[in-house]
């Protein structure tokens, strides 16, 4: 026999059941409403990515030196103008000049006092018999070396001859030699001097053997 809670459940059940109804068609229709609204507000993702893309890849494309063209163009780079160097100041070659001069004196004497007095004498037939003086070309230097032209000698225009006196051994060395005479520069004194000693000689002879002499010796200095 059915209770009295089992009837109250039967009398409820059609009101339950009309409740569930009414909340579905509520919720489809709040479902619809919900994808509609989505449906026309959302753009397409699609659509703004290739927009993006074109933009981009006019970007890339761009060649990469045109901007730095454009300013070498605009502002053009100005050269410095060339420095002209003058022409260099060629200088007159210096003409050193040994001019010989015969003036032996009697080999077995080398007093320095005696040269003199020798240099008048070297012509005279008075000389030892025997004795035989080089010509007087012969006595000049032979294949030696000019002497050198002084730098400052050459800025300050210095021209002179310098006589020097030299005693020529056996052997036509130059063991001797000293200025006889100055030519007021002495700039070109000791470069004649300190050439001429080196210089090779032709010896004198008496009795078919070589001796030494007394010699006195010039050289030129002069400016072309």
């Amino acid at each position: 026999m059915p209770t009295s809670h089992t009837k109250a459940l039967r009398l409820q059940s059609p009101d339950v059941a009309s409740l569930s109804s009414c909340f579905l068609v509520i919720a489809i229709h709040i479902g619809g409403i919900a994808f509609a609204w989505t449906t026309t507000s959302t753009p397409e993702p699609i659509e703004i990515s290739s927009q993006h893309s074109s933009i981009k890849g006019k970007f890339i494309n761009l060649p990469a030196q045109t901007k730095e063209s454009t300013v070498q163009q605009s502002e053009p780079v100005v050269e410095p103008e060339p420095v002209v160097e003058p022409d260099p100041v060629v200088e007159p070659e210096p003409v050193v000049e040994p001019a010989p001069v015969s003036s032996a004196v009697q080999p077995e004497q080398k007093d320095v006092s005696n040269t003199a007095e020798a240099a008048t004498t070297s012509q005279d037939p008075s000389l030892p018999p025997g004795l035989v003086l080089p010509h007087m070309s012969d006595a000049n230097a032979l294949n030696n070396p000019a002497p050198i032209y002084p730098r400052l000698s050459r800025k300050f225009k210095e021209q002179g001859t310098v006589l020097l006196k030299i005693y020529i051994e056996a052997d036509g060395s130059v063991s001797e030699i000293e200025i006889h005479e100055s030519s007021g520069h002495g700039r070109l004194d000791q470069s004649a001097k300190a050439t001429v000693k080196h210089w090779q000689y032709q010896p004198a002879t008496q009795d078919g053997q070589a001796i030494g002499y007394w010699y006195l010796q010039p050289v030129n200095f002069a400016l072309n």
